[in-house]
């Protein structure tokens, strides 16, 4: 088969728009007020989910097509809180994270106001709340990881040089885990929580 310059522009031009490898993600930190003081609310992850089952996590999840990254972050809270609009204030925007793949997840923080405990089974295990003034004063510790972009074991290793050996690309990233929380908080959980903290505390990384 023999192409030209032009045959290859019209394929090229025709051709559909590359796909994100992996959705972009949304989060939202609650912020229910007690007795006058502002408790954080979380999500254990029912156990039937596929992705992180049992996990602690912030409500959230996939962006949708047309969705801004906040408009996906509340559709997620009424879904898996089943609460309606009325009940959220949205009170500004946390920042942008990445996960170790690189995802990005965006995280917002509402006051959660006549909250009656409810979630759907379907995606929420249990929730809990733990007081603001807690992460204000105890750090998260860091642990070092790596994702490393290897090849499933089929690969044809002995073909290309190196073989197993080869230096496949390894990202580096720091895993967040706040060890006096029971059940655990750590990682994109708790990398949204040292954000947040560190916004309330004007930038400053001592907490």
């Amino acid at each position: 088969m023999h192409f030209q310059p032009n045959d290859i522009r019209r394929a090229l031009q025709s051709a559909p728009a590359p796909q994100k490898k992996e959705r972009e993600a949304a989060v939202l930190l609650p912020l229910i007020e007690k007795d006058g003081e502002l408790f954080i609310l979380f999500e254990r992850r029912a156990l039937s989910l596929r992705h992180q089952p049992g996990d602690i996590a912030l409500p959230g999840g996939g962006i949708e097509d047309g969705e801004t990254p906040l408009e996906a972050a509340l559709r997620e809270v009424r879904e898996e809180l089943l609460v309606n609009d009325s009940q959220l204030t949205v009170l500004g925007e946390i920042g942008t994270e990445s996960g170790p793949a690189g995802q990005k997840v965006y995280a917002f923080a509402a006051e959660l106001k006549d909250y009656r405990g409810t979630f759907s089974p379907a995606e929420v295990d249990r929730v809990f709340t733990l007081p603001l003034s807690f992460f204000l004063t105890h750090r998260a510790e860091h642990y070092r990881g790596s994702f490393v972009a290897r090849p499933i074991e089929n690969f044809p290793y002995d073909r290309i040089e190196g073989g197993k050996n080869y230096p496949f690309a390894v990202r580096d990233y720091t895993i967040p885990v706040y060890p006096d929380t029971a059940p655990l908080i750590w990682g994109m959980t708790a990398r949204v929580l040292e954000r947040f903290v560190k916004r309330l505390l004007g930038g400053s990384a001592t907490v």
